[in-house]
């Protein structure tokens, strides 16, 4: 069963369109954490992240969206941009308080450093630098254990 159509501020916040995400977040405030389906539950902060967009990404967080925000697979905003490699992406999250130490709701309870490590982009990916949001997230205190055992 296909999914319904990305709600505008999703679309947005994903093509980058700050200007229009402004307009919209104007206009309509409660959009800032709509979910774009009931079966994803993301955010356009994790669309944002997902697409590398830093102007978006910075424009919803001074709206106040949900740094931490889950969607329904547990990915925080954080756990997208880290699976695509977006350095400056991740470098705003954490400066604006991201919880590195959050798990995704998947088999493995995934990390934000597992992510960071499992390469989703493209080497070719303009801006896109898994070497450096790994460097990134242990300058900020994410843990390199997968378990206890390994702590």
């Amino acid at each position: 069963m296909p999914c319904p159509p990305l709600p505008v501020v999703h679309l947005t916040a994903k093509l980058g369109g700050v200007g229009r995400l402004l307009q919209l977040l104007d206009s309509r405030p409660d959009m800032v954490d709509a979910d774009d389906h009931e079966v994803t539950r993301q955010s356009p902060l994790h669309y944002a992240c997902e697409a590398g967009r830093v102007g978006a990404v910075r424009l919803l967080l001074d709206r106040a969206a949900c740094i931490d925000r889950r969607d329904a697979m547990g990915y925080t905003p954080l756990m997208v941009a880290c699976k695509y490699g977006w350095a400056e992406v991740v470098s705003l999250l954490l400066a604006r308080g991201a919880d590195t130490g959050l798990r995704n709701c998947c088999y493995l309870q995934e990390t934000v450093l597992m992510h960071a490590c499992c390469c989703t982009s493209p080497p070719t990916s303009p801006g896109s630098d898994h070497v450096a949001v790994v460097r990134l997230l242990l300058k900020h205190g994410a843990a390199a254990a997968i378990n206890e055992r390994d702590r």
